[in-house]
């Protein structure tokens, strides 16, 4: 049980440094690919914790990864306590997931070219 214990303190530990050099990889260093790289890995260790896809969200819709950015916001959507802030990000999710499967302008009716 003791080391049980030790190894939850230590994977609390790693998933707050992998917070903080997500956070200052976005905001000092401006390297988002490594910021989201950082919060997949403390997704990972902590798959309960809201925090990892609360940073990963903004970082995937600004390069306009639509696939991953939906997969964010059910998961957390599937965290959400609050039925109203659950019932909008599955919305957000879908509206990504819509976009998804919409032809692009560039499409005509057989497909693209």
């Amino acid at each position: 049980l003791s080391r049980e214990a030790d190894v939850a303190r230590e994977r609390a530990t790693q998933l707050q440094r992998r917070l903080e050099r997500a956070a200052l990889l976005r905001d000092q260093i401006k390297d988002e690919r490594a910021a989201v790289t950082e919060l997949e890995r403390a997704r990972t260790l902590a798959p309960l914790d809201p925090r990892p896809l609360d940073g990963l969200a903004p970082l995937l819709e600004a390069r306009g990864d639509r696939a991953a950015l939906a997969e964010v916001l059910e998961a957390r959507a599937a965290l959400e306590p609050d039925g109203k802030v659950a019932a909008d990000l599955w919305e957000r999710a879908a509206s990504q997931r819509l976009a998804l499967a919409a032809p692009s302008s560039s499409d005509d009716e057989t497909g693209p070219k």
